[in-house]
This record gives structure tokens, sequence and C-alpha cells, in this order.
């Protein structure tokens, strides 16, 4: 599993050198920063582009594939680069998946490339598959997910791990098709070496080798949005701006770089019809700069759609020197986004399962956290349904624990609310909670890696009353849960998309901060750093940390995009005739009562309740605005009841006390002040 840890403080270096500017089209960036009170400098450029994994031939095949590594206690470390080396499968007649062993030598100084699984049977462990590798002299192991469609995730060592020395990578199952297809053919051609791949940290010792990689290039707002949301005179949120950080990997002095963009767009059903065509160029770029942000001079704006049209953009980048490019598997890319009927996602869509695509999982080092993606909504008028998400812990293959419980978090953020400054970040006080979705496991159904769909629900436990509102930021972020001290949970990420790009391009080039997915983790009562100059965020921290904000974290790692899809009805029917204000009866079918009071409160808060029925257990919870549980207490055997909190224990501002009986939220806003 992948893991983050909060860098708590940037000393603010430069975000550019030379005589890049605002009004410029190119950057060189470059990053400093704090460990440990010690000032360092990074190689920002090896840190940022990361392992490169690529398949370098057959040129039909070629180029960086999106992976995850062996689990940090196992696997070798890759320490001199592997280029083009061989690609190699179990023999003709032999285990692909590795569980029955590999002939001695057969993958001598070669590249072992295994399925997972096998899908359906009885799987081996990854440790014992690379081992069989290692033993049959490979000097790398490839491993392919075998579930179809998916992505690459964490693998643990297992029984066999320790053992392991060589470098172990998976990669997705598209990838691995395409590649185990043209080895077959190759083999069959008689050819056993016609797959080649390069594994590095860096470039492949090339003279002329430019290239994009895995994050680099300037995405859209969200990958999905509903189609009504586009109307050809789009708010800021929605302008496109087509750029990209673009590598030079190889030994010389590239000239007259040009980076081109074509975007498109195809209506469901029909053929696709080019929107945007631009370039920026770039008349020097030398290889011991390594990196340049790239960057079209112009935002634009999607063209109106039709009433219920939806479709696919496309965005293709391509880069080119003077000079013939000794790599051509990098020198394009790219990526598309959807106009769909109603749903809002930051990461890529399974549209076939109905389902985020998840690719990796990822932990705040064991603390509870929050994650979810900021969405802006242009029309208003429709109302939240339900988000989706996914979630794996540290138990392993099989099931989620019984008692699991996930609250998902419905706010609406107003930037500079409540005497904040409007900085573009989110920081308590400027969010209010409108809805909430809840999910308890039972630990019999749901597993490990699976996906799940929560209602969003209003704070009398009500669907489709939240109406969106025109012109309005909306967060969604899902609350990773604490079972005991062992377990750790794990949120689902789309780990192909990277939002840093566009974050980047639009401050430093366009003066607006826009950020993806924040993420919160740690405790909201100790003390976090705040930055008076939010510029400040876009200084390139040291890869596998973040910027501390307020409390709010802004990662700026590659592929760490928390998926949590919002499905919204387009045609809400809203029943009020049972709705209450706070503190009168009939607030949900399973409450003749809720009352909070005193409100304001200085020096205690008292919850009520009544129920019609006698209830097993009732747990009350106090959240911050943040949507992070302040205190949570479980009550048993309850038909009538009083709750009491002091409030001197907490900060003043705003709260909310939310009551779950059997499954279903209320919640009761409250101030605390001083």
């Amino acid at each position: 599993m992948i893991q983050f840890d909060t860098l708590k403080k940037l000393f603010l270096g430069s975000l550019m050198l030379g005589a890049s500017a605002l009004n410029a089209q190119t950057a060189h960036p470059i990053a400093t920063g704090t460990l440990g009170g010690t000032t360092a400098v990074n190689n920002w450029y090896k840190d940022y582009v990361g392992t490169r994994l690529e398949v370098t031939k057959p040129a039909i095949i070629a180029g960086d594939k999106v992976f995850t590594t062996a689990s940090g206690s196992w696997g070798g470390t890759l320490v001199t680069p592997l280029v083009n080396d061989t690609v190699v499968m179990a023999p003709t007649g032999s285990d692909t998946c590795g569980c029955s062993g590999f002939p001695a030598g057969s993958m001598t100084g070669k590249i072992a490339l295994i399925w997972r699984g096998p899908l359906g049977g009885s799987a081996c462990e990854f440790g014992y598959k690379a081992l069989v590798a290692q033993n049959a002299g490979a000097i790398a192991c490839v491993i392919i997910n075998e579930y179809p469609g998916e992505g690459p995730v964490g693998m643990a060592a297992g029984g066999s791990g320790a053992s392991v020395t060589i470098p172990v990578f998976m990669i997705g199952n598209l990838d691995g098709i395409a590649i185990v297809n043209q080895y077959k053919d190759s083999v069959a051609a008689g050819n056993p070496n016609g797959v080649k791949m390069t594994i590095t940290p860096w470039g492949l010792g090339n003279i002329d080798d430019l290239g994009l990689f895995t994050g680099s290039i300037a995405t859209w707002h969200n990958t999905c949005i509903p189609s009504n949301q586009i109307n050809g005179t789009n708010p800021m949120a929605y302008k496109g701006l087509n750029g990209a950080f673009v590598a030079n990997f190889g030994t010389s002095t590239a000239t007259n770089v040009k980076l081109k963009a074509t975007a498109s767009f195809t209506p469901t059903g029909s053929s696709a019809t080019v929107i945007v065509k631009d370039s920026v160029s770039l008349a020097s770029f030398p290889a011991i700069d390594s990196i340049y942000a790239m960057y079209c001079p112009n935002q634009y704006n999607l063209p109106e759609l039709t009433a219920g049209t939806t479709g696919r953009y496309d965005v293709t980048y391509s880069v080119t020197s003077d000079a013939v490019d000794q790599f051509t598997g990098d020198n394009t890319a790219t990526y598309s986004f959807y106009a769909t009927d109603s749903l809002y996602s930051k990461g890529r869509y399974d549209f076939a399962k109905h389902r985020p695509f998840v690719s990796l999982y990822t932990s705040a080092s064991g603390t509870p956290y929050i994650w979810g993606p900021t969405y802006y909504v242009a029309k208003g008028g429709s109302s939240a349904d339900s988000v989706q998400f996914s979630l794996s812990c540290s138990t392993g293959a099989g099931l989620i624990p019984t008692g699991t419980e996930v609250n998902v978090w419905f706010f609406k953020w107003v930037d500079g609310a409540n005497g904040q400054p409007a900085d573009s970040f989110i920081q308590n006080g400027e969010l209010q909670l409108l809805g909430n979705g809840y999910k308890k496991f039972n630990g019999t159904t749901d597993s490990v890696d699976g996906y799940f769909t929560a209602a969003v629900l209003d704070s009398n436990d009500n669907p489709t009353t939240i109406i969106l509102q025109d012109n309005s930021w909306y967060y969604v972020g899902a609350e990773m849960p604490s079972v005991g001290t062992s377990t750790i949970f794990y949120m689902g990420c789309d780990g192909g998309s990277d939002y840093y790009p566009r974050t980047y391009g639009r401050y430093h080039f366009h003066n607006v901060l826009e950020y993806g997915t924040p993420v919160y983790a740690g405790d909201r009562k100790s003390t976090n750093s705040q930055w008076d100059n939010p510029g400040s965020a876009m200084i390139h921290s040291p890869f596998g940390q973040s910027v501390d904000i307020d409390s709010v974290v802004f990662s700026s790692q590659k592929g760490l995009v928390a998926n949590v899809p919002l499905w919204v009805n387009n045609h809400p029917v809203v029943d009020t005739s049972h709705h209450s204000n706070i503190g009168v009866k009939a607030v949900s079918p399973v409450f003749s009562r809720f009352e909070v009071i005193p409100n304001p409160a200085s020096d205690y808060v008292n919850a009520f309740i009544d129920l019609y029925t006698t209830a097993s257990t009732v747990t009350y919870s106090i959240v911050d605005n943040s949507g992070h549980t302040v205190v949570k207490e479980v009550h048993t055997n309850v038909m009538n009841d009083t709750y009491k909190y002091p409030t001197t224990t907490l900060a003043s501002g705003n709260y909310y006390l939310i009551v779950n009986v059997d499954g279903k939220n209320v919640f009761r806003s409250f101030t605390v002040i001083k």
C-alpha cells in the first residue's frame, strides 16, 4: 500500500528560475523543503517523475505504464536502471501465474511477466510469485492484475516476500493483456526477445529524448460532469487549460521544443468534432534543467451542449523539437473526460461496472481521516442523491471487519465565510454541513477492496431534499474509520489521475488557485501550520509528502485522487410535510423528539431524544465543521435519553451533534462561544 505523511512546514522558496514570469508560458520549477529542521534541496525532477516502467518494444505498445510496487518491507530496490531488457513469460505448458514455479534458468537476465491469480482459483501470494521468478534468474518481476479492466493494486509480502531481492511491480489488466498478446505473437514468429522493457528512475540514456510521463499533463476540472452544467460561457472552474510538464530525458539541449494540444468532443453515438487547437514553444531546453512547465496561453470554454447530450471529450498532447527523438513512446498522451446525465466525478469512472475506477489504496499512517473531492455546480436545481467510494484495510483479503462504520459528509463550501480569507483553501468556518451518508459493515457480505454506495440524506435523514444551488462549491468527504489500534483503512484512489499540473498551471500563469481533492489527517484540536501566502502551496514539496494548510492537507502527489463520485437527481420531488426546525417533533420516523440546547453553548450542550421504540444502541457524535469527529459516545437500550457534553473542551465555532439510531443519522448544528 502507498502511504503519505504530512509535511508540516515548507521553506518558502522560489516557484521559478530565470526569466519565468506570470505572463510567460514556460517555467522551470524548483523545490526546497525542510525536514527535521534541516533545509534540503530536492531533486524535484526525478522525485516527481518517479520510477518509470516503460515498454520500449514493440512500438505499438511502447510507453509508460501505471504501476504499484511491493509494499515497503519487501522486494528489492531499483538501484541501476534496467534498460531495454527482454520480457519473458513462463515456458509453454507452464503455469503463467507462477504458483507451480518456473524451470531453473528459464528467466535468467530477463524481466519476468506473471499473472496475478489465478482468477477464480486458489491463488499463490505475491511474494511467492516474485520469489519463484527470482529463483529462475529474473532481474525484476512484473505482475499483471488478472481482474478484467482493473488497475494495479498494493501487494503484500506473504510468507515468501522477505526472501525477494529483485524489484517487484504490478500493472493493470489492460496494459498486461496488450503486452501478453505482443509477447505471444513474437514467440510464435520465432522471436522470443520481441518485447523489451525499461524500468528506470529517469531516462533511457539517449542523446535526444523529450517526453511526457504519468501525471505530467493538465486535465480538466472533473473527469465527469452533468452536461447541463456546460453552457458555452463557463465559470472559471470549468475553463479548459492545455499544458504539461515536459521532461528532457536526453543528454543534449533540445531546441524549438513545441507542445501541441488538440481537444475534441464525441457525442454519444456520433463522430468527433475538434473544439480547440493550441500550442506553446520553448526555444532552448537544456538537459540540466530536466523539466519545464509548458502551458498554452489561453484558457477556453467548452461549447454549449443541447439538453440531454452526453459524450466524451479527448485532449491529445504531443511534444516535438528540432531533433529526431530517439524514443517516441512518450511523445504523445491523451486524457478523456465526460459529459454525463447526472454524475460528478473527479477521478476516472468505470461506466461498464457502474463504479469509480480505483487502482490503488492509500492511508494516512493509520489515523482516522477525511478525504474527498470538491465539485463546482454552475447550474443548480438538482438534488444530491448518493456517493460511491471504495475501501480497503490492513486485514488483507476477505471481509471488512464487523462494526466498521463510514460517514460521508456533504458540505457546501463558501470561500471567505465567517471572517476567513477568500484564499481558495478550505478552512474551519467555511463549510456548512448539508447532508450525511452512512455505511455500516456487517462483516459477512462486504469485501475488502469493495465498492460501496451511501445515500446523501438531510439533517432529518430524508433523501432528495438537498437542492444544489447555482455557482456553488461542494465538498464530499468520506471519513475513514478507526477500529482498534491494529486495523488501518485505506481510501480507494484513481492512481492514473493527477490534478497537480492543472493546479500549477492555473496558479502560475493565470493567478487562479484550484485544488482537486483536499484531505485532512490528524487531530484538529492540535496546532497546525497555516499559510499567509496561498501561493506557497504551489512549491513542489518533497515527493511522498504534502502541505498542511489550516488543518486541510492538499496533496501534491501524483495519482492520489480520492475517487468519491457524486450522483444527483435532476428532477427531485421534495416532500417537506414532515420536516421540522430544530427541537420540534417528527424529525424522522424513528424519533418523536430530537432537541439540542442551549444554542449557542458556552459550558455544556445537551441532546434530548425520544424514540418510538427502544433502540439497542444509540451513538452520539460531535463533529466540527470540517467533518472531523471530535467525540463519540454509545448508549444502550435507549428510548428516552439525554446526552450532555462539556463545550469547554471545544474551541469557539460551529459544530454538529449527530445521533445514529439503527443506521439512521439525524443532526443539528450548534455554536460554541467562549
